[in-house]
C-alpha cells in the first residue's frame, strides 16, 4: 500500500551537499502499525515530509497504492493528502473556534464529503470515548481528550494512510498509552496503515514493523 523506493534527499549547504536520506526502501501493507524510529537528526522528519508529499526526493519514489507521489504536481499531491491521508500531530492542532464535532468532520468538509459527516464524526467520537462531547470547544477538554479528538479527525475521511508525528509527546504515560491503543486499534479495525514517528523505543516495540533510521539509512533492529 505504501512503498518507498530508494529514497534519497540531499540539501545544498554552501559549496557542500548534505545527504539526509540515503536510498531508503520499504513497504507497508494495509492494516500495518509501523513505527518510524530514530534519534533526533536521523532523518525522520525529512522522510515523513516525503511520504506526505510535502517535499520531493532528490532521487527515488514514494508510492501510495498505484500513485507515484513524486511524479505529481504540488496541487495533485495536496489532493492526495486531503483524500487519502490522515494526520495526527504532537500539538493536536485543533481549531479553537470550532466545536469538537466540527474539528472531527473538517477533513470531510474540505473534501466536500458532507453527506452524513456529523454521523461519521459522532461515531468516531464514540469510538474514542468522547460520546456527547461534540458540542464542546477544545479548550474545555484535557490534553488527553484533545489528542483523542485529533485521532478521530485523522480517521474521519477513511484514509488509506495515517501519519502520526510524535503523537504522545505532550501526554502523560496513562494518556499516551490510551492514545496509542486508540490509534493502533482504530487504524487496524478500519484496515488503515498507521505510521507513527517516534524516538521512543517503547512505542517502537509495540509496532508490527519498525523503520529504524540511523543517519538517513534504514538499519535492522
Amino acid at each position: 500500500m505504501l512503498r518507498l523506493d530508494r529514497l534519497t534527499r540531499t540539501f545544498r549547504e554552501g559549496d557542500a551537499t548534505r545527504t539526509v536520506l540515503d536510498g531508503v526502501t520499504a513497504r507497508l501493507d494495509p492494516g500495518t502499525f509501523a513505527a518510524l524510529y530514530g534519534r533526533s537528526g536521523s532523518g525522520k522528519s525529512t522522510l515523513l515530509n516525503l511520504i506526505a508529499g510535502l517535499d520531493t526526493p532528490t532521487a527515488g519514489h514514494v508510492w501510495l497504492g498505484d500513485i507515484d507521489l513524486t511524479t505529481l504536481s504540488e496541487r495533485d499531491r495536496t489532493l492526495v493528502r486531503r483524500n487519502r491521508m490522515g494526520f495526527v500531530f504532537q500539538s493536536f492542532n485543533l481549531i479553537p473556534t470550532l466545536t469538537v464535532r466540527e474539528n472531527v468532520r473538517l477533513p470531510l468538509d474540505l473534501a466536500r464529503q458532507t453527506d452524513e459527516a456529523d454521523v461519521r464524526a459522532d461515531a468516531l467520537l464514540d469510538a474514542v470515548g468522547l460520546s456527547g462531547r461534540g458540542d464542546a470547544f477544545p479548550d474545555r477538554l484535557s490534553g488527553g481528550e484533545q489528542q483523542r479528538v485529533a485521532v478521530a479527525r485523522a480517521l474521519a475521511n477513511r484514509p488509506e494512510l495515517v501519519l502520526a508525528d510524535e503523537p504522545t509527546g505532550n501526554l502523560d504515560e496513562v494518556n499516551a498509552d490510551r492514545v496509542l491503543d486508540l490509534l493502533a486499534g482504530l487504524a487496524k479495525d478500519e484496515g488503515r496503515t498507521l505510521l507513527v514517528v517516534t524516538h521512543d523505543p517503547g512505542i517502537a516495540r509495540r509496532a508490527d514493523t519498525v523503520l529504524h533510521l540511523v543517519d538517513g539509512r534504514l538499519v535492522d533492529g
